[in-house]
Order: structure tokens, then sequence, then C-alpha cells
């Protein structure tokens, strides 16, 4: 009965987003984290009896510009299953992976499978801006953990929903890294900024810009380009030039995909220029001292016959948190209460292969 009730309950969510555009208003938010409208823990409990794992849903996009990067945490999420899989004790634990493509219309259903059939006991996943606020509105209105892995738009925590959580930095938090890098340790002074046209590309691109004139390096118009994904080389031809050859340094706002085959035009050019983007200031570390991270790359090499991207780490890291609370909070007899995971992760503090993970009151990462 609670299967079908939740079905329609959440079924009101399609009926409020599903035809309305990517530009969609979002849900009112009656909740506050921490505050008396939260759901008790006994009713926010996944009936799993019978079940022999625990599940964790994974939404990531199976195409188009942003597959790779799905690719990449579903390959992290996989390696911090099979590890947690590996360890003879407790609960097993399950991923249940489906498609977020088809906003607004399949990719919200599949969402609602996920908690509704698959009883889930938190989400992971959205690759992109939009998918993180559609999945968003819905683990509000579910009342079950959402992490993504690798969304970075800061609007997705202003709100403060008491169940969205974010384990990569945000785009301010990179901006400001960036800055450091560039300007600052590596004293830069003509630098370009190369944006596809993507949401999240342009949203990553306006945080660093705004960073960047109020630390006193303004990136002038002359040195912004828009990159296509079907025109990625135009920039760098030499009609179409317009003092790039002149730059020291690009910063690059693109899927990674685009970004791939954009930095492998730039490295082609007869200049030396250095190439960042977003996530390049928080890579794995391979350092001595770090023997998690070297396990890690050492691990998903061998699996995967490549080395892991940022987007990998931070799949990884954000599936053995989920895993670390859910063994927390549960047993062999009781299983992960869903408001229960929510409290573990906001008290949380987990060394993991991208550095200590822990979150404000907000979700965010503190830096």
């Amino acid at each position: 009965m609670r299967r079908v009730c939740l079905s329609l309950f959440l079924s009101s969510v399609l009926l409020n987003t599903v035809g309305a555009g990517r530009d969609a208003p979002r849900l009112p938010i009656p909740l506050q984290r921490n505050g008396d409208a939260l759901p008790a823990r006994s009713k926010n409990r996944p009936d799993t009896s019978g079940q022999s794992a625990i599940k964790i849903g994974l939404l990531i996009p199976q195409r188009g510009r942003r597959k790779a990067e799905g690719e990449q945490v579903q390959r992290g999420a996989e390696r911090a299953i099979a590890e947690a899989n590996a360890v003879a004790r407790g609960q097993r634990f399950e991923l249940v992976v489906r498609p977020d493509d088809g906003l607004w219309g399949a990719g919200s259903r599949e969402i609602v499978r996920l908690v509704s059939d698959k009883q889930v006991c938190a989400l992971l996943g959205g690759v992109s801006s939009e998918s993180a606020h559609l999945i968003e509105q819905i683990a509000m209105k579910a009342r079950i953990v959402y992490m993504t892995p690798w969304a970075s738009d800061p609007t997705l925590t202003q709100i403060g929903i008491p169940w969205m959580f974010r384990c990569v930095p945000d785009d301010n938090q990179q901006a400001k890294a960036l800055i450091q890098e560039i300007f600052i340790k590596k004293h830069l002074q003509r630098v370009g900024v190369l944006i596809a046209d993507d949401r999240s590309a342009r949203l990553a691109a306006d945080a660093f810009l705004r960073a960047a004139e109020k630390s006193g390096h303004p990136i002038p118009q002359n040195r912004r380009w828009q990159v296509m994904e079907e025109r990625s080389a135009d920039i760098l031809s030499a009609d179409n030039r317009n003092g790039f050859d002149q730059l020291q340094g690009v910063v690059l706002f693109a899927p990674s995909a685009l970004e791939a085959q954009v930095t492998r035009a730039i490295q082609r050019q007869p200049q030396s220029v250095a190439v960042f983007s977003p996530c390049s200031m928080q890579h794995v570390p391979t350092c001595r001292d770090n023997t998690q991270a070297n396990v890690f790359r050492r691990n998903f090499r061998a699996r995967y016959g490549t080395p892991p991207s940022p987007a990998a780490a931070y799949a990884y890291d954000a599936t053995r948190l989920l895993i670390h609370v859910a063994r927390a909070v549960s047993s062999a007899e009781r299983p992960p209460d869903r408001a229960a995971v929510r409290d573990a992760l906001l008290h949380a503090k987990f060394k993991g292969v991208t550095g200590i993970i822990r979150f404000d009151r907000k979700g965010n990462r503190v830096s």
C-alpha cells in the first residue's frame, strides 16, 4: 500500500514539471534543515524485507554530450560498491543505475521508479545542473537523501533543502582555486576563456569571470570565446585566432568529451599555452602519503584500462560515504532509515581520495 501511495505522491511532482521546460519554476520548499517539519524516522525507512542488499540509486546521462562524464561517475561508484561488498561483514550493497536523459519526462519517471519501486536508501548522480535540479525536487518530495558527485551549480543548495548534499566543490569554490593557481601561483597575465554552449559550463564560467574581476584580474571581452561542439577547432584557426596565439593560459569550461577535444587542438598549436579547467585543481592526489588515493588509482586502471577522472574520484568518494553512513545506521535486521542517513551525513567527517569530506548546514562540501 505504501508503494502505491508513494508512487501517486511522486507523480504529483511530474504533473508540476513535465512539459514545463527546463526553466520551469522550482517547487515550494516546505521543509527546513533540522526543523520541526522534518518527518519522523519511522516514516522514512524503506521496506527492504526479503531484500539481500541495501540499494543506492544512480542517475547518469547515457547519451549526449555528457555521456563520458556519466560513464566516469558510474565507474567510480561501481568501484566503491565492489570494495564494500568485498568486506565480509554487514549488509551487501547494490548500485541501481538508471538514465537521467529526457528531462521533465522520461528522466522524471526513472527517478520515481528508483524511489518507489526499487526502494533505494539514497540517490546519487546528476552530472548536469538541469538533471541535478530535477532530482533534487523529487528527493525533497520523497524525503530521501540526494548527493551529487559532480553538479557544481551553487543554486542547488541555496534554498537549503534538508536532503541535498554536494560532494564536489561548487562553482564559486572552484573559481577561487583557479584564481589562486593561475594568477597567484603561476603569475600568468594574458589569460583567455573558452566556454561551451552548455548551461553548466556557462554557470561555471560566470563564477570564474566574477572571481577574476574581484581579484583584480579581469578577463577582457576579446579574450572570451564560445566553443561549439561541431566546430571546436575553429577558434584556433588562423582566420579566427584574434589574439589566441598571444595567450599564456586558457581556462576551458566544457563537458569532458569536448574539453578533451579542444585541449588536444590547443596542444597541437606551435605556441605553448597552459590549459586549465574547473576541476583541474582537484585531481586525484598521487603523493606517497595518500595511500588510499594511490590504491584507488591503481585498482581503477586495472579494471577499466584508464586512470580515473575527477568525476570518477568524486563519485567514488560520494558512494563510499553513503555506504559508510548506511552501515552506521543499520544492521542485518534493521534497514537504513532515510532520515538517519541524512542526519549522519550532516555530522560526517570522512577521509576520501579527494580529501576530507564535511558538509555545512546547507549540504555544501566545506572547503
